[in-house]
């Protein structure tokens, strides 16, 4: 095998290695984003229990007070679903961006590569 052949099959191999390894990290984020998202479901509808619960004890289940306190909750429980899920797409913007990178640096590899090896025929190397 040549040297330029091994030079290929060496940037393949780490070229592969970092997808894997950003596929990895892609996955991790997956999991990080649905588990916020599952806690965020259940937190939200332990808190309404407790809301109504707390509300209904008190005689206060058809009030202005009650109301208020489920719509502030609803809105807090959307802020942070919401800041979830725009912290997974900059996550995932960043994971895209280092595949890009790596794609990019694996071609000029190959390219420089082609080039040495056309040279060094051409100058009977």
């Amino acid at each position: 095998m040549s040297l330029g052949a091994l030079e290929l099959q060496s940037l393949f191999r780490k070229y592969q290695g970092e997808l894997a390894d950003i596929d990895l990290s892609e996955a991790e984020n997956n999991r990080a984003y649905n588990r916020t998202q599952r806690d965020l479901r259940e937190n939200r509808r332990v808190n309404r229990k407790g809301i109504s619960d707390s509300a209904a004890s008190q005689g206060l289940s058809h009030s202005g007070i009650h109301l208020e306190n489920l719509t502030d909750l609803e809105k807090a429980y959307d802020r942070a679903g919401s800041d979830a899920q725009a912290q997974q797409q900059a996550n995932l913007a960043r994971l895209q961006k280092q595949r890009l990178d790596s794609k990019a640096r694996y071609d000029e590899g190959v390219a420089l590569s082609k080039m040495t090896s056309l040279l060094e025929k051409r100058e009977g190397i």
